[in-house]
């Protein structure tokens, strides 16, 4: 037997792309909406990147998935409901900045060790397969730190989400927007293996 797969091309790509992306964008969007006091993690952004159809179509499931759990658990109605992911996308967001944290004493004690005279430490964080992710938006970096945080993604992904944030009036930092200009050209030249 002989399977065939077919890989999806064009506007089929960027369609199913941006449905999966949306998808997740949304599910960060309903963990503020329905918990705004209390969210597990707080996007501003995300229903904006989300779109109102993602965000339909999710609060619909997450309604009836809510639903079908009491009716079998007895859960608690008057309880928050939080959802899987956002406690996933919680756990990375602690789990970076932990990470960068950990860096910068890191660079500090050296700097002690080595009787150095302190000089600011920069960090960078590569985002693979970012899709719509806001985490230069929303979290606290360290302050004393400068981040550079670079986007990897499918072409069609990163005009999307460029063209949403600049819609939802999020800012990227000039320095950031030259690292991504000079990103793009150094993979149209060639010099960087297609992530494809």
């Amino acid at each position: 037997m002989v399977l065939v797969h077919h890989a999806p091309e064009g506007k089929e790509l960027e369609d199913r792309l941006s449905r999966t992306c949306r998808t997740t964008a949304a599910l960060r969007a309903l963990e503020l909406m329905r918990n705004p006091q209390h969210p597990i993690v707080r996007d501003e952004l995300a229903a904006h990147l989300a779109g109102e159809e993602a965000i339909q179509r999710l609060n619909a499931h997450w309604d009836r998935t809510i639903e079908n759990s009491r009716l079998e658990s007895n859960i608690d109605p008057n309880k928050p409901q939080h959802s899987y992911f956002a406690g996933r996308a919680r756990l990375l967001d602690d789990r970076i900045i932990a990470a960068l944290q950990q860096l910068q004493r890191q660079a500090a004690n050296t700097t002690k060790h080595n009787h150095e005279q302190h000089q600011q430490q920069h960090f960078q964080v590569i985002s693979l397969g970012c899709g719509m992710d806001t985490r230069p938006w929303r979290l606290d970096f360290p302050a004393d730190s400068p981040v550079s945080w670079f986007d990897v993604d499918q072409q069609p992904v990163l005009d999307l989400k460029a063209a949403l944030l600049a819609e939802a009036g999020a800012e990227v930092p000039q320095q950031q927007q030259q690292q991504q200009q000079q990103q793009q050209q150094h993979c149209v030249d060639g010099a960087a293996p297609d992530a494809g």
